[in-house]
């Protein structure tokens, strides 16, 4: 099934990633189209070009059907695979492969494994919900019944703990197939976070392994009654930290701001709360200037009087554009008030959504100029590594680890597959 370049959201936001490898959610571009088979590869399609069947499964029910998927392949047998099959169909291989080092051509038509962002891109077929087929429900079992992923997946709930022929359940909305569960697939990535890959934060680009990421940018959004705007929340920030892909224009943003010079910002124990003019957030303030994380009328709602917080910046602004969506700064503290753990955790706590995230560069890195909108382009992950990505979840899996962005090691445990790609240009 041939599948078109395009531009889409890798990864998952905060509030729903289940590990840390999933974030940062990342814009990416993929320029070059391809074709990926609709199915995993199957027992039959294996052992006509290998001969042998090395599947765990197989060794369990030796006369199931032949379109049960190949599993329990190494990364290796599958890239071998990949070369078999494209000298049985007379294309140039893809792969150079000299006892456990693999090179990849990207200019030969023959066959591969498809890369970790072709992958999710197939997987996702124009969406960004946990699955191919809408959200899934959040349950305290991760066994539990999903309807909409048993519409389209082998997972521990409906599987019995056994693969199944592939094909057997809904495509997605591209034409392909068992993209959730069944069993792991493995992609042509060596494994690792995506802040060690190239990526966009707000105006700049900064490259390989020169981000790491602190925290994240949490907010939630104002009652109606009490009119629109944000309350903002830093976690885990150090020095020279930016915030990234707010996707949220200038005009969108009502931060207010106030010197601390000779007035009380912010007082709980002894009465005083605010006193300071508040204005639009400007484009350039020195240190002492408090953001206010609250909309008082709105907190005392919610949570009663005295729950309040505030950020202040203590060192010196090297940068600041709201409007590029970036903000660089020496140091931030977060200022806590309230005399009760129930205040305490109140403040800790009254945070939604997430709206972001925190880095630090590198301090030798130097951020590039871009447009904004631009994207990761055709990303092939870390240069070298120890281990390779799996995706896709398995039949023996609950629903959250068989979400398109979920990524994984390989261990015993989870006996891998793969489908094979291939580029039309």
């Amino acid at each position: 099934m041939s599948v078109e370049p395009g531009t889409f959201k890798m990864g998952s936001p905060l509030q729903s990633a289940v590990d840390p490898y999933e974030w940062p959610q990342h814009r990416v571009t993929l320029t070059r189209p391809f074709e990926a088979s609709v199915t995993e590869i199957t027992w039959a399609q294996y052992t006509r070009l290998m001969g042998d069947n090395p599947s765990h499964y197989y060794d369990l029910c030796p006369n199931c059907e032949l379109s049960h998927p190949i599993e329990s392949v190494t990364w290796l047998e599958a890239v071998t695979f990949c070369n078999a099959l494209s000298l049985d169909e007379g294309l140039t291989p893809a792969y150079g492969i000299v006892g456990e080092d693999v090179t990849w051509d990207q200019a030969a038509d023959g066959y591969r494994l498809l890369t970790e962002a072709e992958w999710e891109y197939t997987c996702r077929a124009g969406t960004q919900t946990d699955l191919a087929n809408g959200s899934l429900t959040y349950t305290p079992s991760s066994c539990d019944y999903d309807e909409l992923l048993m519409l389209i997946g082998w997972y521990c709930n409906n599987s019995g703990y056994l693969p199944h022929p592939v094909g057997q359940l809904d495509d997605n909305a591209w034409g392909f197939y068992d993209m959730h569960g069944n069993v792991w697939e493995w992609v042509w990535d060596w494994s690792g976070p995506y802040e060690n890959v190239p990526v966009t934060l707000g105006d700049f680009y900064f490259s390989n392994g020169s981000v790491e990421r602190l925290g994240s940018l949490s907010v939630i959004q104002f009652l109606q009654a009490f009119g629109d705007g944000l309350m903002i929340r830093f976690t885990r920030v150090g020095s020279n930290f930016n915030i990234s892909n707010l996707d949220i224009t200038t005009s969108e943003i009502n931060f207010a701001y106030a010197d601390f010079a000779g007035e009380v910002n912010l007082r709980v124990n002894n009465d005083i709360r605010h006193v300071g003019v508040f204005t639009d957030f400007p484009t350039a303030i020195a240190p002492g200037v408090t953001l206010s994380v609250t909309a008082e009328q709105f907190i005392d709602a919610a949570f009663g009087e005295g729950v309040k917080g505030e950020i202040t910046l203590t060192g010196e602004i090297t940068s600041l554009g709201i409007g590029g969506q970036i903000l660089l700064v020496d140091d931030m503290n977060i200022l806590d008030s309230g005399t009760g753990q129930y205040d305490l955790d109140r403040l800790v706590n009254f945070n939604t959504m997430s709206l972001g995230y925190v880095y630090r560069p590198a301090i030798d890195s130097v951020p590039i100029p871009i447009l904004m909108g631009c994207s990761v382009t055709d990303p092939i992950g870390p240069t070298a590594g120890a281990i390779h990505m799996m995706r896709g979840g398995g039949y023996g899996n609950g629903a959250r680890t068989c979400r398109s962005a979920t990524r994984s090691l390989p261990n015993k445990g989870r006996y891998t597959g793969f489908r094979v790609a291939r580029y039309l240009d």
